[in-house]
């Protein structure tokens, strides 16, 4: 018995070790952990630096702000999920963030 168990435990850890090494950045997969978030936090930080320097930038983030903020927003459906439509609704105050999900009209 003892034999299995350790065969068991060395197949589980060679398998583990196989998918680190075939994907390195598997780490990322632990979306809560310090690491990760720092990293995501430099990236974020790269890009935001680059993005912000391009000519327009400010003029776009003000227009997306207001369409994601209009209260007259028109729910265009995103997905089909048998005779229901859904979208993922966005209001601004207070944020809240929602399913809404429609009967398909026939």
């Amino acid at each position: 018995m003892r034999k299995i168990l350790f065969a068991a435990a060395s197949v589980l850890i060679a398998t583990a070790a196989f998918a680190q090494a075939a994907d390195p950045y598997l780490w990322l997969e632990n979306v809560e952990g310090a690491k990760p978030l720092a990293q995501v936090k430099q990236w974020n930080a790269e890009t935001e630096a680059v993005l912000t320097k391009m000519p327009g930038y400010e003029e776009h983030r003000q227009r997306a702000l207001a369409m994601r903020n209009d209260p007259q927003q028109i729910a265009t459906p995103r997905r089909g999920l048998g005779g229901l439509v859904a979208k993922h609704w966005v209001e601004a105050e207070p944020q809240r963030r929602a399913w809404r999900v429609s009967p398909v009209g026939r």
